[in-house]
């Protein structure tokens, strides 16, 4: 049966408590989110052979996350990517954002959603499990206009039957290297995002950020 727990994982800055939310299918599939930036912190998942193994990199330690590896597995925004020369108009109106990636805007500035702290709430079923985690971004956060109300939601589901479990059986005389399906799992993330306003499309550095509207988490 799948289960979803949490644990404390460090402080944030020196001050902030961070939990490590756990998904555990109990078959084998585990995920370890952090509060801290959405981040994934660990997928565990198990191989052809049912053996269970990592299949993202982790970092050791909250530190590593929040000083070093600011962005590693984290939920960017308001906006993902770089707007040219922290600046763009909506609406006629300029708006100034952070510079803090050679001159350009990267990733929501210095202080995004990799660096916030997100609401959680953990549910589970007989069959599945997931986190939903929730952010509220004020009007004028990091220089964009309007509030904006986030939501991201992880989730594992069982596996679909495999086709050989459903194929009818040989007709012909049995085989002695018979081929088998493994089954998949599933981990899934979905994200949804409320505004007052629109975000600005993506810009290269080298070019000047558009007048407009556009956004992923």
């Amino acid at each position: 049966m799948p289960t979803v727990h949490r644990t404390t994982f460090g402080r944030a800055h020196g001050q902030s408590e961070i939990d490590l939310w756990t998904l555990d299918s109990g078959t084998g599939v585990r995920a370890e989110i952090l509060t801290y930036g959405g981040v994934l912190h660990s997928l565990t998942v198990p191989d052809t052979a049912g053996e269970a193994g990592p299949v993202v990199r982790s970092l050791p330690a909250l530190d590593d996350y929040t000083d070093k590896n600011p962005y590693f597995g984290a939920i960017v925004g308001r906006y993902a990517n770089r707007i040219a020369h922290g600046r763009f108009t909506l609406d006629g109106t300029t708006h100034h954002l952070p510079a803090n990636d050679r001159g350009h805007a990267l990733h929501g500035g210095p202080d995004g959603f990799h660096t916030r702290i997100w609401q959680a709430t953990g549910d589970r079923t007989d069959t599945a499990a997931a986190l939903r985690l929730t952010l509220h971004s004020p009007d004028g956060d990091m220089g964009f206009p309007g509030a904006l109300d986030v939501s991201a939601t992880y989730t594992w589901t069982p596996p679909e039957p495999s086709p050989s479990t459903t194929r009818p059986p040989p007709t012909g005389p049995p085989s002695s290297t018979s081929p088998t399906t493994p089954t998949s799992t599933s981990v899934t993330t979905t994200s949804s995002a409320t505004s007052s306003r629109s975000t600005p499309t993506p810009t290269s550095p080298s070019t000047p950020a558009p007048s407009g509207a556009g956004r992923r988490l």
